[in-house]
């Protein structure tokens, strides 16, 4: 990986920001950046907010060759990360039928219903690679698009760090 690419962080949950829960994200992504060459130049942490993420991110896009975010995947009505972000990058949603067979299986595995509302993690960008979760129901995403990358991760530590480290470190490498 390229030591001269501009990388920015974002951060998403009001629970970030209000103390419930510490910026862990931050920590983990920095040294793992770190090991593998990259300095992260910026991270912001935000709110659920759609205008928020709206102009944080786009700021974020125009800066950086390589923006990663956590959180807002989930399928609550506060996780808005993935619609706002594909709005802001001009990207249809796409569904995914793989996503869908995958939240459902998770379900059964668990002996509980699948609630109508994990049906919205089954979009995601036009064009964009699905990030498999066999720790969760919310996809990651990664996206190329005007010569930059976009990672975007769940935001349970159990399910981002493996998502980091097996398949978007070596998509990372490949880049170059």
């Amino acid at each position: 990986m390229s030591s001269t690419l501009r990388v920015e962080t974002i951060t998403l949950g009001d629970e970030l920001l209000l103390g419930i829960r510490e910026n862990a994200h931050l920590t983990y992504l920095g040294a793992q950046l770190a090991h593998h060459g990259l300095e992260p130049a910026a991270n912001l942490v935000i709110r659920d907010d759609p205008e928020e993420i709206r102009s944080f991110f786009a700021e974020s896009w125009k800066r950086a060759d390589l923006v990663i975010t956590t959180g807002g995947l989930g399928p609550t009505a506060d996780d808005i990360t993935r619609e706002t972000i594909a709005e802001v990058l001009g990207e249809e949603l796409v569904y995914d039928e793989s996503i869908e067979a995958h939240v459902k299986e998770r379900f059964s595995l668990l002996g509980r219903p699948m609630p109508e509302n994990n049906l919205r993690q089954c979009y995601h960008p036009a064009g964009a690679e699905v990030l498999s979760n066999p720790f969760g129901t919310a996809p990651g995403i990664f996206m190329k698009k005007d010569g930059k990358i976009l990672v975007m991760l769940p935001g349970p530590a159990r399910e981002m760090h493996p998502m980091f480290e097996e398949q978007v470190v070596p998509r990372l490498q490949k880049a170059g």
